[in-house]
C-alpha cells in the first residue's frame, strides 16, 4: 500500500499461551511490508537469544508509540483476556 506511519510488534508464547515476551516498536513511514518483515527479524532474533524455540513465534502486537524496539516483560492488560481465550482454544470476538 502507499507509505503512511509504521509499527510492528509480536509475542513469544510457550506452547500451552503462556506469556514469555512481547515486543513492539516503530519504522516511521514505510509501506506495509516493511513492518511486517521487521516483526519477524525482530521475533526470531529475540527469540534466538532468549534460547527460545523460534516455533513459539506466534503472533504480532501493535505499537503505539514511536519507540524503535520496546521489549515487554509480561503482556499488557489490554491483550489478557485474548491470550486466556486463545490458551483455552475458545474463539475471541474483537470487533
Amino acid at each position: 500500500g502507499d507509505p503512511e506511519r509504521a509499527n510492528f510488534g509480536g509475542l513469544i508464547r510457550h506452547g500451552d499461551g503462556k506469556w514469555i515476551i512481547g515486543f513492539s516498536g516503530y519504522l516511521g513511514i514505510a509501506n506495509n511490508t516493511f513492518p511486517e518483515l521487521m516483526a519477524l527479524y525482530h521475533g526470531l532474533k529475540i527469540a534466538r537469544e532468549a534460547g527460545n524455540s523460534c516455533a513459539d513465534f506466534l503472533a504480532k502486537l501493535g505499537s503505539a508509540n514511536d519507540a524503535k524496539l520496546s521489549i515487554w516483560e509480561s503482556p499488557p492488560l489490554n491483550i489478557h483476556d485474548i491470550l486466556l481465550s486463545d490458551a483455552l482454544r475458545v474463539p475471541y470476538a474483537r470487533a
